[in-house]
């Protein structure tokens, strides 16, 4: 991968996926660099062109429950969920009410088993977000989009986070 959050977190959560330890070097390291990007205001920021007018709700939640795959790295992560929590709509969703940042936000939300406290403690946001999408949903099983032509992307992460969100509470 690359020097960007977007590509590091997806390969790290794809080799922790996959069965590579977290003592692994390479895990360690993609954690750490992972860490060290973090922007003052908790979020993380792509460099990528074609994501840059979506980030950091875009990539802030992958980075949030990859990192929270390996149990470590506590207040970097609370630092991002402070950031996801204050960007929450008041309706539940997240961005310009768009499905695929709002299942992105709710998988965060639902990855934290490995730190007592915070599931209970981000529930509330994930069970707005959980509210939103049932009050959302078309008549064909889709959910409104962001920037995509296509509804695929926003099914998917609704559904992965939606179902994550059922496994967790």
């Amino acid at each position: 991968w690359n020097d960007d959050c977007w590509d590091t977190c997806w390969a790290l959560y794809l080799l922790l996926y996959s069965g590579c330890q977290i003592s692994n070097p390479v895990i360690k390291s993609a954690s750490l660099w992972l860490v060290n990007d973090q922007r003052d205001d908790g979020s993380w920021k792509t460099n990528l062109p074609n994501l840059k007018r979506f980030e950091p709700l875009w990539t802030t939640p992958p980075v949030i429950f990859t990192l929270a795959q390996t149990g470590q790295h506590q207040n970097t992560i609370m630092k991002g969920l402070k950031y996801l929590k204050n960007e929450q709509n008041k309706n539940g969703s997240f961005g310009r009410k768009d499905a695929s940042k709002t299942g992105l936000a709710l998988l965060a939300f639902t990855s934290l088993s490995k730190y007592p406290g915070l599931t209970e403690e981000h529930g509330p946001s994930a069970e707005r977000a959980v509210q939103w999408f049932l009050s959302n949903q078309r008549r064909s099983g889709t959910w409104p989009g962001g920037f995509h032509p296509f509804n695929v992307i926003d099914t998917a992460f609704s559904i992965w986070g939606l179902n994550k969100f059922l496994c967790t509470f």
